[in-house]
């Protein structure tokens, strides 16, 4: 018998109720009548009657009777014959369980996670350097960052270093000692570098490297500089995201020299140079009145060379001071001639905005002046300190623990901030497969290799995960974090030897961030 249309029901029943209201109000006004003597069709005073009419208690009408609307459901939207969602399949609710634990597991891995150390560096325009709790140290060259334009960075940065030389923390990042093809890598070490200033990330330049040197590590071996990739699993090449290229597309015309953009974090405040009253850029005025001598220009070779200078302003916003950073070597380099000229535009400069442009009297603050190409809009890349000396300290005052002569150190270069490993390739060619099978479970699986710093991770989903690459024989521990359909975590570990076919897994050991790190160090 077919079923009903349950908007044809509700439209009848809404009919039905509208006239039985329709009956009940007539039904109530009569009774209320009938109770006055009054006829209800008479309405005036009686025939002869010399009396008043007693005036009449007003009629109570009865409250109207509400009636709801008809429902109507969106047609995507799944209901049964009384409009509600049907319930959640056992497939639907397991894998909703599953997906829970995971986040739980994720919560879980999070607390070990390596420290990230914070260094303040107050002058960038010189070289400097940085060390690690755990011995990383990492060289940086003078001007070694740019903005996200590509402008030179001044004043103060911020340098974060993550230090990570244990299999838990590997794990708790999502590193692997596997390349982007595939091929396993003997670790010695990884780090992780960014670099901020006022809040805002910015990049080392073009042309600059910074110096790593690892601790622990044997430099005869033939280690090198690895570059991490990805996201949710990190892996490694030897070639680094490159920053994108700046080319020019104007013809060669000769350098000149020119001011660059003063900006950066100094003092604690994002600056810029700009005048009080027509808000004109420092260096725009600098660059439209600086006369650049035919003799100066030909003397010129190739751009990027930088001069620094310094500058204080008075309370009144204008410039008070100037002088070269360096001046010993101000009589040596090619803007030695025109420091006269210099000093004197800047000081005849009209007065700052103090307050918009985050600057304060009586401090001092760097502006550069550089060779560059002589049309504009080109970006400067400093590409020799030709304006200091080539062992010139730095002023920045970094907590460093002395080196343990009897550790060995490796270092090696790179060209880029971000996720870089010290590696080298472990020479496995294999085919040799091991699998790993979890009924109505998910897992995440770690593969340690004993007799090399090594960890990584097996491919595969929904309970089936391979290996390949590893020789038979390998000794190796296998750590897995295991999740079911009930929302269920637990560990399973299994200290063996590489070998082909399904891995076994017999213990059950209770799942916390202590168990796991307990687990993958083999303690």
């Amino acid at each position: 018998m077919p079923v009903p249309d349950i908007r044809i029901l509700m439209k009848k029943q809404i009919c039905s109720l509208r006239i039985l209201a329709v009956i009940a109000l007539f039904v109530v006004s009569f009774s209320l009548n009938a109770q006055t003597g009054e006829n209800p069709k008479q309405k005036t005073k009686p025939q002869g009657s010399s009396q008043p009419t007693q005036p009449q208690p007003p009629i109570q009408m009865p409250q109207p009777i509400m009636v709801p609307g008809p429902i109507f459901y969106p047609p995507s939207m799944p209901q049964n014959n009384m409009g509600v969602a049907p319930a959640k399949t056992q497939a639907e609710i397991a894998q909703e369980n599953r997906e829970n634990a995971r986040i739980e597991v994720i919560k879980e891995l999070y607390q070990l996670n390596a420290d990230i150390q914070n260094f303040e560096i107050t002058d960038v325009t010189k070289p400097f350097h940085v060390k690690g709790t755990k011995g990383f140290k990492i060289q940086f060259p003078e001007f070694a960052f740019v903005d996200e334009d590509g402008n030179p960075v001044m004043g103060e940065v911020q340098i974060k270093m993550t230090e990570y030389t244990s299999f838990s923390e590997f794990a708790a990042a999502g590193l692997s000692t596997m390349t982007t093809n595939g091929e396993i890598l003997e670790t010695g070490g990884m780090i992780n570098l960014e670099a901020q200033s006022g809040g805002k990330k910015i990049k080392l330049a073009d042309g600059k490297q910074i110096k790593i040197t690892v601790p622990n590590v044997d430099p005869n071996k033939d280690f090198q500089t690895y570059y991490g990739s990805g996201t949710d699993q990190i892996k490694w090449s030897t070639t680094p995201q490159q920053n994108d290229p700046k080319t020019d597309t104007e013809p060669y015309d000769g350098y000149t020299i020119k001011m660059l953009k003063p900006s950066g974090h100094v003092h604690g405040d994002n600056i810029t140079m700009t005048f009080y009253k027509n808000q004109q850029a420092l260096d725009e005025y600098v660059n439209a009145s600086l006369k650049v001598s035919n003799d100066v220009k030909k003397k010129i070779l190739k751009d990027g060379i930088p001069f620094v200078y310094s500058i204080e302003f008075n309370a009144l916003g204008k410039i008070k001071s100037v002088a070269p950073k360096n001046r010993e070597l101000t009589d040596k380099t090619l803007i030695s001639s025109m420091n006269t000229q210099i000093v004197s535009l800047l000081k005849n400069a009209p007065a700052f905005d103090m307050t918009e442009g985050g600057l304060m009297a009586g401090k001092p603050y760097d502006i550069i002046f550089a060779t560059t190409k002589n049309y504009t809009g080109n970006q400067v890349k400093f590409s020799a300190p030709l304006a200091f000396p080539v062992n010139a300290k730095s002023e920045n005052k970094v907590d460093e623990k002395p080196t343990d002569k009897n550790v060995q150190e490796f270092t090696m270069n790179s060209t880029t901030l971000q996720k870089i490993n010290c590696d080298r390739l472990s020479g496995y060619a294999s085919t040799d497969t091991a699998t790993f099978h979890f009924d109505r479970a998910d897992a995440m699986i770690y593969i340690v290799i004993k007799d090399m710093r090594a960890m990584i991770s097996p491919n595969g989903a929904n309970g089936d995960y391979y290996m390949t690459k590893i020789p038979a024989g390998t000794p190796v521990r296998y750590v897995a974090v295991v999740y079911d359909d009930e929302g269920n975590v637990h560990i399973s570990t299994n200290n063996t030897n590489f070998s082909k076919g399904k891995v076994e897994f017999i213990d059950r050991i209770p799942f916390s961030s202590i168990t796991l790190r307990q687990a993958l160090e083999g303690q």
